[in-house]
């Protein structure tokens, strides 16, 4: 499995992903107004779309982020606000190497860390109470928004082994 930046050229099989992606959210089916967001979001680098290919150039997956910036801490971070992984190719760790990609880039852009945002609704999303118990250190600095969590991640350099460890109940809704 190959994880690599979105490009232009990919937009198509992009966007069939990314309409599953939003039916899973209770979306209307939009294939030419999705095509046309994606097309603005890496045409205008206002987000930054690692995808997952297999070897005969199926995208299976994909992890969108978008940047934001700390006005008291004076840098960046990273909202990582879409994750989706086609059903059939749940189960083969490619959540986990899009979600280590996003820690790259977070490493690489001197970023001080990763914003999950996920549906409370979401069977595989974690509680505030789940996040907690499996990052202590960040005990405090979840923040329940409505139907929504938002969790800072100020140490983005997890090992795959860590992530799943401490997100087991995010990673088996993954694996179908």
């Amino acid at each position: 499995m190959n994880i690599r930046k979105a490009q232009l050229a990919d937009v198509p099989q992009l966007n069939e992903l990314f309409n599953e992606y939003r039916l899973f959210y209770k979306k209307e089916a939009d294939l030419e107004k999705s095509a046309l967001f994606l097309k603005e979001r890496i045409t205008n680098n206002e987000s930054v779309i690692y995808v997952a290919e297999s070897v005969h150039q199926k995208l299976t997956g994909f992890v969108q982020l978008y940047p934001l910036f700390s006005s008291t801490r004076l840098c960046r971070l990273w909202l990582l606000n879409d994750l989706f992984v086609l059903p059939e190719f749940r189960g083969q760790q490619i959540s986990v190497l899009l979600i280590n990609e996003a820690k790259k880039l977070a490493i690489d852009t001197d970023a001080v860390g990763l914003i999950l945002e996920t549906a409370k609704s979401n069977g595989g999303a974690l509680s505030d109470e789940q996040i907690a118990q499996y990052f202590p250190e960040f005990k405090g600095k979840e923040k329940a928004i409505g139907d929504y969590f938002a969790t800072l991640n100020e140490k983005p350099d997890l090992t795959p082994e860590e992530t799943q460890q401490y997100f087991p109940e995010f990673f088996e809704s993954l694996q179908g």
